[in-house]
């Protein structure tokens, strides 16, 4: 069960590029979030600006300094005057440049390993050293440019030339290698080695530039704090329409990038983050109700791997908009239970524990309307399950069997607490109930229940049907049952399988169809039905695949792959083709870390603690929060340099943080 929501998956091949993923999943649901609030980075609550460094690394412009993330750590370097740090860049040399209020100057890591500050200022002449926030910064080549509110800084072969364009200075940013400047006279210039000349006269809006987004070759996009978005092309500025204009000047456009596939990320200072599509359409609109910590966007990030890090006016949050993982809320603020969900004749069904939902299915929604869910009349309390059954759906109810057809529920039975169905072909369905099984046959074009069958007396969840006819139904507190229908259809031949036949434990036994065969997850390991010997035995094709000790709750097998779910393990969900397979080990998504196989098409790894990672040098440690890792702690000359390494383990694992030196002493369980 998923406790509060409902996960839809989209698998892809590893083949595929992930940049086009976030064009093609539904936007029906919330990609994951993860908040990072100030009592978990134990900074200052604004983050104005976000880069990453070639390792990883993050870094945030922060209200008491610079804020670094290595994926475990957070760490606050503070300015020399302990201002506000408004701007960040990566500059030449691997240098961290940043922009406070009368101060700039870089970081950059001292022999040790930790990053040490150097401060610029002493290269302005004394008339220039007045100056209060540095409001952007941007590497141009082996120079760096600085603007406060009415002067640039050019660093330049360890020298400051400072220039004064006239007027106050609201924007900076670079296209087509040139570094522009917007000022109040609404006139954008630009850089031509020597001074700022006009370059755009007369800009058709009043507010400040808050982004340039470079679109396509030829094309700039200007997002603007209140007059929303325009465009620059041939040396002329002109309206970017959107269909949704009042929403931007409302909300207020404060920062803005591109993704992948030419989508538009917007942060904004009271509605959170908007994300248009290439066709200027609203494809997501994620606020403080989608899980954000507040709606005020000050800083917006697409990192290496194409998720976005929004630095907010109080806290930090991260997104993985290219995961193939989406959570669903059908009921809202509710946040029920969720148990099941199907697609059926263009329409989406949520199953929960407080009723079954429904929507038109879509690839798009507006975010801009309200939520297109809708509970269904007479379908409201516990629902088990979603069964396809011709045109209609069977669906289990704790209150009993209902027909699903459309939007329309029609009882079928009322026998108390219905599980599933499995169809039996000549129309007829086989259900699972609360004590037993039950047959039910169509009638027209109802479905009516036709006999509670004799020979098996127990709750019947988790069933299946094999290659050869046999049904199987398996109890985590019992064993499992092979269950052979009689011609009567009236009662069943029941043979009852546990410890003594097979099976490692009378518990935690879950059955599954494989390769039309009953395979089961056992306490331990995977089991296959033997015919000949009317036994189970472990089974060869995942043997070599996997720990005999894991235990799998979850498999389902399809015309691609076999999925399986290992919750109570850092394997977490895996998929896997079923044509050839190889281990390896594979870093590939990050995050979530991929431990992958030949033929393999996802994996996604639930973030905890499992042996982690190591490089042969010398001077810092690696993290090995448990015990199956081996050699023994490696070491690296300084945790500013190169990237995670892995250790040979009893089975793959994602690699864990590097920390630095002067965080290993005392550190119990690490290094």
């Amino acid at each position: 069960m998923l406790r509060g929501s409902i996960h839809i998956l989209a698998f892809l091949s590893l083949a595929t590029a992930l940049p086009p993923l976030c064009a093609q999943v539904s936007n029906i649901g919330l990609p994951p979030i993860r908040n990072f609030p100030k009592t978990t980075y134990r900074a200052g609550t604004q983050n104005w600006d976000i880069i990453q460094d070639q390792r990883g690394v993050v870094y945030f412009a922060n209200n008491e300094g610079l804020l670094e993330f290595d994926g475990a750590y957070w760490t606050t370097y503070p300015l020399p005057n302990k201002t506000i740090v408004r701007s960040l860049a990566l500059g030449p040399q691997g240098r961290i440049y940043a922009g406070g209020q009368g101060e700039l100057g870089y970081f950059f890591p001292n022999p040790s390993g930790l990053l040490q500050y150097h401060s610029l200022v002493s290269l302005l002449p004394d008339s220039s050293r007045a100056f209060e926030d540095v409001w952007d910064i941007i590497p141009h080549g082996e120079e760096v440019f600085f603007r406060t509110k009415n002067q640039v800084f050019q660093l330049r072969n360890g020298r400051i030339e400072v220039y004064l364009p006239g007027g106050e200075l609201s924007f900076m940013g670079r296209w087509k290698d040139r570094i522009w400047l917007q000022n109040n006279f609404r006139e954008l210039l630009n850089f031509d080695g020597t001074s700022f000349v006009k370059a755009v006269e007369s800009l058709p809006f009043e507010s400040e530039i808050s982004s340039f987004l470079p679109f396509r070759d030829d094309t700039l996009l200007l997002a603007t704090l209140k007059d929303g978005l325009f465009f620059l092309k041939e040396g002329a500025v002109q309206k970017w329409d959107t269909g949704f204009e009042p929403f931007l000047q409302n909300n207020r456009i404060y920062c803005a990038t591109v993704l992948a596939g030419n989508q538009i990320a917007l942060g904004t200072t009271q509605q959170g983050l908007a994300i248009l599509s290439p066709d200027r359409s609203m494809h997501r609109l994620l606020s403080r109700e989608s899980k954000l910590q507040n709606n005020n966007v000050l800083s917006i990030f697409c990192d290496r791997d194409q998720n976005l890090w929004l630095g907010l006016d109080n806290g930090v949050d991260f997104m993985e908009i290219t995961s193939p993982v989406s959570t669903i809320f059908p009921d809202g603020n509710l946040e029920a239970t969720g148990y099941t969900a199907l697609i059926s004749n263009d329409l989406i069904y949520f199953g929960t524990s407080n009723g079954l939902y429904c929507a038109p299915w879509s690839l798009n929604y507006d975010p801009l309307l309200p939520k297109p869910f809708q509970m269904l009349e007479r379908a409201s309390g516990q629902v088990w399950s979603l069964n396809p059954a011709g045109k209609d759906l069977l669906m289990g109810h704790h209150d009993g069997t209902f027909q699903i057809r459309g939007r329309e529920v029609l009882p079928v039975s009322g026998i108390h607490g219905s599980w599933l169905f499995i169809p039996l072909g000549d129309g007829l369905m086989l259900g699972g109930t609360y004590t037993g099984l039950t047959l039910y046959r169509k009638e027209g074009n109802r479905w009516v229940a036709s006999e509670e069958l004799d020979g098996l007396k127990e709750s019947s969840r988790i069933m299946i049907r094999d290659r050869e006819g046999r049904i199987w139904v398996s109890h985590p507190y019992r064993g499992v049952y092979k269950v052979q229908i009689r011609e009567d259809r009236k009662s069943a031949d029941v043979r009852f399988y546990r410890s003594g036949s097979g099976l490692p434990s009378d518990l935690f036994n879950y059955v599954f169809r494989i390769n039309g065969k009953a395979v089961v997850a056992g306490e331990k390991g995977l089991f296959q039905y033997n015919p000949q010997s009317d036994r189970f035995e472990p089974d060869t094709l995942f043997a070599s695949f996997f720990d005999p000790e894991l235990r799998i709750r979850y498999l389902r097998e399809d015309a691609r792959a076999i999925s399986g779910l290992s919750p109570e393990t850092s394997s977490g969900f895996w998929r896997f083709a079923t044509r050839g397979l190889k281990k390896r080990s594979k870093r590939g998504f990050s995050p979530p870390w991929a431990t992958s196989w030949s033929g393999a098409l996802n994996s996604y790894t639930p973030t905890m603690p499992t042996t982690s990672s190591s490089a042969p040098k010398k001077d810092s440690c690696c993290w090995i929060p448990a015990p199956t890792a081996a050699p023994p702690t490696s070491r690296r000359e300084s945790s500013h340099e190169g990237g995670p390494h892995h250790f040979a383990a009893r089975q793959p694992h994602p690699p864990g943080p590097v920390l630095r030196w002067a965080k290993n002493i005392a550190e119990p369980g690490r290094g």
